[in-house]
């Protein structure tokens, strides 16, 4: 009785460790499936490039950088970046990750390179859109 006892203990000490171990974040997305997500979703004009700022185990964040204001505002900078959210979860998510379950965030920034009262360079910043894996959804903060 004794040994079903201890049978029936770590064979659901392992279940759990089994279900914990399949809850943890597995690293960082490799970058080439981050690089993948951006190229498929079709840059637009205005965009001068995007960049990958942060790559960690729970934690992604990428800038997308306007040349130009974009064309309709902070409305262009809410649907880019939160386009680009999209394809970002949906590419880990083809790569075998599962960002909800990883409980991964990933922050799409929206700025633009404008030139202060005084001449100098700075960065202006449009907006964020935040993949929120507790909702699996996304979500746009204007910075104004």
């Amino acid at each position: 009785m004794r040994t079903m006892k201890t049978l029936a203990a770590a064979a659901l000490a392992a279940g759990c460790i089994s279900a914990h171990a399949q809850q943890q974040p597995s690293g960082p997305p490799d970058g080439d499936v981050v690089k993948a997500a951006v190229r498929a979703l079709a840059p637009r004009p205005e965009w001068a490039n995007v960049t990958i700022d942060r790559r960690e185990e729970k934690t992604l964040s990428l800038t997308i950088h306007y040349k130009v204001p974009p064309a309709e505002g902070i409305a262009t900078s809410e649907a880019d970046t939160e386009a680009l959210v999209v394809a970002v979860a949906q590419g880990l998510a083809k790569a075998g990750h599962s960002p909800a379950k990883e409980n991964r965030l990933i922050f799409v920034n929206a700025t633009r390179d404008v030139l202060g009262v005084t001449g100098e360079k700075r960065v202006q910043f449009l907006g964020t859109a935040i993949y929120r894996p507790d909702r699996d959804g996304v979500s746009f903060k204007p910075t104004l």
